[in-house]
């Protein structure tokens, strides 16, 4: 089956409008209709042509999205033998590994745990007697980067602002202070903060900032097992460690 389309334009305003009509099958993006109707489905895409004006818009600004976690749209037009991107899946590049971070603290100070998660086959957890929440919120990261292999590109979704502004913002300033805060203070959490510095100078990950407890499934699923570990610790039994990174070699 076809696909019919017309197009028209008016002027308006001295700015020409130009409209287009597509009507496409619906049969052709997978959809079926019970009587057997040739149903169609209908896109209209208006355009506006004017005079060339200097945008003050900033074209490789990354607009922010709305959602906080990723969302897998289904492409109806595969059905069809579009390629909307010009590539086949062959040629593109692997994307990156996404794993998703999260520190718990029962007290904070007090037992803790953290874990980073890529899938149910995929993750690892530990626990601390005596801690506090960020620092298990950075060991998790730190452990991440440690068990990932080097040539893997790895995205982390972390709900910590803490994590992300320290590690992608905050550190080179205190490196060059010789660990100490803009205030003159020294920097809390330095052991973890140096051990990061080489990590991520090393394996330069990208980070993702998503809301936690709010259903993002990554996140809830390493803010349980950090949780659980925190917990086993405290009261006196061994914790679960997770099946670590081999399954994603």
């Amino acid at each position: 089956m076809g696909c019919a389309h017309a197009a028209r334009s008016a002027t308006l305003g001295g700015h020409t409008r130009r409209s287009l009509s597509l009507s496409i099958p619906v049969s052709c993006i997978g959809f079926g209709h019970p009587t057997g109707e040739r149903d169609r489905l209908s896109l209209s895409v208006s355009t506006t042509a004017a005079s060339p004006r200097r945008s003050s818009v900033d074209p490789t600004r990354r607009p922010r999205g709305w959602h906080d976690a990723a969302v897998e749209q289904p492409n109806l037009f595969s059905a069809a033998g579009f390629d909307l991107d010009g590539t086949s899946s062959e040629n593109r590049p692997p994307g990156p590994l996404v794993a998703a971070t999260d520190g718990s603290c029962l007290r904070n100070p007090g037992p803790g745990g953290w874990c980073w998660f890529v899938s149910d086959e995929c993750w690892g957890a530990g626990a601390e007697a005596a801690t506090t929440n960020n620092r298990m919120e950075l060991m998790s990261v730190a452990m991440l980067l440690e068990a990932v292999p080097i040539e893997s590109p790895l995205l982390i979704q972390a709900d910590s602002t803490y994590v992300i502004d320290a590690l992608t913002k905050w550190r080179h300033g205190w490196k060059r202070r010789g660990w100490k805060t803009s205030t003159g203070e020294p920097v809390k959490n330095r052991d973890l903060i140096e051990r990061l510095d080489v990590l991520l100078d090393v394996r330069m990950p990208t980070f993702e900032w998503v809301r936690g407890h709010t259903g993002h499934a990554a996140n809830e699923a390493a803010d349980q097992r950090a949780r659980a570990a925190a917990e086993a610790l405290d009261a006196g039994r061994p914790w679960l460690a997770g099946p670590g990174i081999s399954p994603v070699r």
